[in-house]
C-alpha cells in the first residue's frame, strides 16, 4: 500500500513538472543488495502510469 502511495506520488512530481530526464541516485547495490531491480521496477511502474512504455 504505501509502495503505491509513493508511485501515485511520483507520478503526479514527474507529469506535473513535466520531467523528461530523471537522475536517480542512491545507495550501491554492493550495500543494498537488490536496491538496482526495486528501483527499476518502480520506475518502470510510474512510466507506464505515465503512459510510457519503458525498455
Amino acid at each position: 500500500m504505501r509502495q503505491r502511495r509513493h508511485l501515485q506520488t511520483t507520478s503526479v512530481l514527474l507529469r506535473e513538472n513535466k520531467i523528461r530526464i530523471l537522475n536517480v541516485a542512491g545507495h550501491r547495490e554492493s550495500k543494498a543488495p537488490g536496491i538496482g531491480a526495486r528501483v527499476e521496477r518502480f520506475l518502470a511502474d510510474g512510466l507506464r502510469r505515465l503512459g510510457h512504455n519503458p525498455v
